[in-house]
């Protein structure tokens, strides 16, 4: 029980660690694409003499961080629908579950309703 209590709590703890370092990465990444952004404004063309190089390897790295952010909000969104999929199958489930065995609770009932009134029936006979 105690190692079961334990269990649950790191694994709290190690999903919001999870949880806490996905957001700083994701901030840290829109951080380093507004630097980048800021940059490649401040780099004119009527000096790219001087940055040329420089300004179309930031131009070409913000398309790939663009491309990759599309990507992973496109991956997300499936996820997403995925999981929507799921939860509905997962209440659909239980709500059948529910429906069965309310059933047999009943059923149940019924068949003790019947048990009791004919023993009472065979009492009443005997006496």
């Amino acid at each position: 029980s105690t190692s079961l209590e334990g269990k649950k709590i790191m694994t709290k703890w190690l999903n919001n660690a999870r949880v806490r370092s996905n957001e700083r990465f994701v901030l840290k990444g829109l951080e380093i694409r507004g630097s980048l952004e800021k940059t490649l404004n401040e780099m004119s063309l009527e000096s790219d003499w001087y940055f040329g190089d420089l300004r179309l390897e930031g131009k070409a790295l913000q398309l790939e961080g663009s491309h990759l952010m599309k990507e992973k909000e496109s991956k997300e969104k499936a996820i997403e629908s995925d999981l929507d999929l799921l939860r509905r199958t997962l209440n659909n489930v239980t709500s059948d579950l529910e429906t069965k065995r309310r059933s047999k609770q009943s059923d149940f009932n019924e068949k003790v309703a019947k048990l009791r009134n004919e023993s009472q029936r065979k009492k009443d006979e005997r006496v």
